[in-house]
């Protein structure tokens, strides 16, 4: 599920039914170390510095009727969403989310595609890869 407050001020939730893939962004800068006399091949110099991360996710909506896909506009809009990401069978987290930037067809006729790939990364970012709130 995706939840979001829509333009009429409430809070909706969209059903997303179609298979999913669950990404990991990193980015990060690099400084130059320079060489110095008691350096080995072993000491680096260019050292990675500031390294962060979030998760990033695409799922396919699956099939959605002309009226919801249409709907899923007011989600690509609004500034405020949320995604029930499935831990394990049983338990699910609410991860504050911001749509990514969407710059396609929405309803193809002529393919009788009925569906979208929405994608969106996850509203913090982290220095390290192990998220103890999925335990």
């Amino acid at each position: 599920f995706l939840f979001f407050a829509n333009s009429l001020g409430g809070i909706d939730d969209v059903y997303l039914s179609g298979f999913g893939i669950d990404q990991f962004s990193v980015e990060g800068s690099l400084a130059y170390r320079p060489v110095r006399p008691a350096d080995t091949v072993y000491t680096p110099t260019i050292l990675s510095s500031n390294k962060t991360a979030s998760n990033k996710w695409k799922i396919n909506s699956g099939w959605k009727s002309i009226a919801t896909i249409q709907f899923l506009r007011d989600l690509m809009l609004s500034k405020q969403a949320w995604f029930m990401y499935p831990v394990n069978s049983t338990k699910s987290l609410i991860v504050p989310i911001i749509v990514d930037n969407f710059d396609g067809p929405i309803i193809d006729r002529q393919d009788d595609q009925w569906n979208i790939d929405i994608e969106f990364t996850e509203a913090h970012t982290s220095r390290f890869s192990f998220d103890n709130r999925i335990f």
